[in-house]
């Protein structure tokens, strides 16, 4: 029992730092209620978070299979931080999330969903994919930022 909790405890130290990256690659780090203000207006007049377009690359270390499984996980995001660390971790042990090793540069191929998350930051569900060889990786992510304006 000890062992298995202790590699729970290293399962997450891993996965949570690494959720989101920046278009540069450098870490964002994952935020906890305490250290997150909202913003005073929405994020799309400010630098604080990035527009998501169609063709953008970005780094996860995690990644969901399907709409249904982001539905739950920005449910979980949408109430509180630690519902959401538990949700994801209940879903990599089952597989129908996958924790990579390293973190993995994607391409946004779709953006069907933005939310204002417990914390009051504007978050983005993408959909990403990955060619590698003659098949493709795709899946659903999580980030911080905005969608596109319409024209």
């Amino acid at each position: 029992m000890k062992y298995l909790i202790i590699t729970l405890t290293i399962m997450l130290g891993m996965l949570l730092p690494n959720l989101s990256y920046s278009q540069s690659g450098e870490i964002i780090p994952w935020p906890s209620p305490n250290n997150l203000e909202p913003p005073e207006k929405s994020s799309q007049n400010s630098d604080m978070f990035r527009i998501w377009t169609p063709g953008d690359k970005v780094q996860t270390r995690v990644l969901c299979k399907d709409r249904e499984t982001i539905r739950k996980i920005v449910m979980a995001d949408k109430r509180d931080k630690l519902h959401l660390i538990d949700l994801l971790n209940e879903f990599v042990e089952i597989g129908i999330c996958i924790g990579l090793h390293k973190p993995v540069l994607f391409t946004v191929e779709e953006i069907p969903y933005q939310y204002i998350d417990s914390s009051g930051a504007d978050t983005v569900v993408v959909k990403v994919f990955l060619q590698v060889e003659d098949k493709v990786i795709s899946g659903y992510i999580i980030v911080y930022g905005t969608i596109s304006p319409s024209i």
